[in-house]
C-alpha cells in the first residue's frame, strides 16, 4: 500500500479486507523466535481476531524489513469510537478486547526498531487521533518504547496499569515440596475442600491437548458447564454471544494444530462440573479462563481444578503456571499460590490533532490536577 524508508529499515502497510484471511509466514516465524510473546501476540490470534471479533473498523498489517527479512509485525484496526463523550478516530490491537498480556512483535536483537515503528505509526497512511495499545507487560519493551516516544517532543503519552497477574514459578522436585511453598490457611482450605468434595462422589481430573478433530466436542462440553455457570446465566461467558464462540472454536482449532491449546476438566461421578480453558507455549501454561457448574460452587471447583493443573504441570516439566490476566480488585486464585506478579500496562499516544489535544487534556491534564486538589483537600 505504502512504504515508508528510513534509515536500513523498510516498513510497508497493507489495509488488509475481510478476504484477507491468510497468515503471514514469516510474520510467524518472527513470533516463534520471540520466547517473550505470548499467543496473544501471535499472528495466528492476531488473523483471527480480525475475522471474527473486529468490526465496523479498517484492518492494516505493517510489515517491517531488514533488506528481505522481516523484523517486524504489527496487525492494528483503525477506527471511530466513543471517548469520554468524544468521536475518535483510534488505534488498537485488533484483538482488542479479547487479548490478554501482548507485545510488539519486534526482533529483540534490533534495539532502535521499536524507535522506527513509532515513527512509522505517524506516518501512516491514515488518520487518526489517539492509539490505544493495551495489556502491554514487557519491562524493557516499555523502557524502549518511552525512550523513544521522549524524543518526540509533539507526542503525548500516558501509561495507565490495568491488570496484574500472579504467576507461580514451579521451582520444585515435588508436590510436597510445592505444597511446602503454600500458606498454612492455602493448605487448610485445599485439604476441607477436597475431603467435602470427595464425601461426594468420586472426582476425576482430565487435562487435554485435543487434536482438531476433537476440538468441537470438548468447546461443547466446555460449553455445556459455562451455560450453568453465573457467568453463563448472565451473558458473559466466553462463549456466551455467536460472535465469541465463532472465534474461540476458531482459536481452539488453531492451537490445537499448534499444541498451545491447554485445557482441563473436573468431574464428580462421571459428570463434569468445572473446566479450565488455557494456552501451553514455552513452558508456561496461561490460564484464560474457568467456569464451573452453580450447583456445585460450595465445593470450590475452581479452585480444585487449580491445584491440580498446578500439580500436573510441574509434574509434566512446565516452568510456571500464569493467570494470563486478572483484575487489580479482584486477584486471580493464583495470588494465594505465590506472591509473583505480572503488571500490565495501557498505552496512550496523543497525535497531533485537535481531538488528540482534547483527549490528553481530559484523560491526563484534567485527571492530575482533579487528583492534587482532592490530596490537598484531604490534608
Amino acid at each position: 500500500m505504502r512504504t515508508v524508508n528510513t534509515n536500513c529499515y523498510t516498513a510497508d502497510w497493507k489495509c488488509l479486507s475481510d478476504k484477507d484471511s491468510t497468515v503471514n509466514v514469516q510474520a510467524e516465524e518472527l513470533f516463534s523466535r520471540m520466547s517473550n510473546s505470548t499467543v496473544f501476540s501471535s499472528p495466528t490470534w492476531q488473523m483471527l481476531a480480525k475475522d471474527f471479533i473486529v468490526e465496523n473498523r479498517r484492518n492494516y498489517e505493517l510489515n517491517i524489513y531488514l533488506g528481505s527479512e522481516l523484523c517486524g509485525w504489527l496487525l492494528i484496526s483503525v477506527g471511530k469510537e466513543i471517548i469520554y463523550k468524544i468521536e475518535s478516530v483510534t488505534i488498537r490491537f485488533v484483538g482488542y478486547p479479547l487479548n490478554d498480556r501482548m507485545s510488539f512483535l519486534l526482533d529483540s536483537n534490533m534495539p532502535d526498531l521499536i524507535s522506527f515503528m513509532v515513527n512509522t505509526l505517524f506516518k501512516a497512511p491514515f488518520f487518526w487521533d489517539v492509539a490505544i495499545f493495551n495489556e502491554l507487560y514487557d519491562l524493557d519493551e516499555k523502557n524502549r518504547l518511552d525512550e523513544s516516544l521522549v524524543c518526540k517532543s509533539a507526542i503525548r503519552t500516558q501509561w495507565s496499569e490495568n491488570a496484574v497477574s500472579p504467576y507461580i514459578d514451579l521451582k520444585f522436585n515435588s508436590k510436597l515440596e510445592l505444597y511446602d511453598s503454600y500458606s498454612k490457611s492455602l493448605k487448610i482450605r485445599l485439604r476441607r475442600a477436597e475431603k467435602k468434595i470427595n464425601k461426594k462422589g468420586e472426582v476425576e481430573f482430565k487435562r487435554l491437548t485435543p487434536d482438531i478433530a476433537e476440538v468441537d466436542y470438548y468447546i461443547d462440553l466446555i460449553k455445556s458447564i459455562e451455560d450453568k455457570s453465573w457467568k453463563g446465566k448472565k451473558g458473559v461467558g466466553l462463549f456466551s454471544t455467536e460472535k465469541d464462540e465463532k472465534f474461540f472454536r476458531a482459536v481452539a482449532k488453531s492451537f490445537a494444530k499448534q499444541k498451545w491449546l491447554d485445557i482441563s476438566f473436573l468431574y464428580l461421578d462421571g459428570k463434569p462440573i468445572s473446566y479450565r480453558f488455557g494456552f501451553s507455549r514455552h513452558q508456561t501454561y496461561y490460564d484464560y479462563n474457568l467456569a464451573f457448574d452453580d450447583k456445585f460452587s460450595k465445593l470450590s471447583p475452581g479452585r480444585l481444578l487449580l491445584d491440580k493443573i498446578i500439580v500436573s504441570s510441574l509434574e509434566l516439566g512446565q516452568k510456571r503456571v500464569d493467570s494470563s490476566r486478572s483484575s487489580i480488585k479482584e486477584l486471580h486464585l493464583l495470588a494465594d499460590c505465590s506472591k509473583g506478579i505480572i503488571k500490565h500496562h495501557d498505552l496512550w499516544i496523543f497525535k497531533k490533532t485537535l481531538k488528540g489535544y482534547i483527549l490528553f487534556f481530559i484523560r491526563v491534564w484534567l485527571r492530575n490536577f482533579i487528583n492534587k486538589k482532592l490530596k490537598r483537600n484531604t490534608r
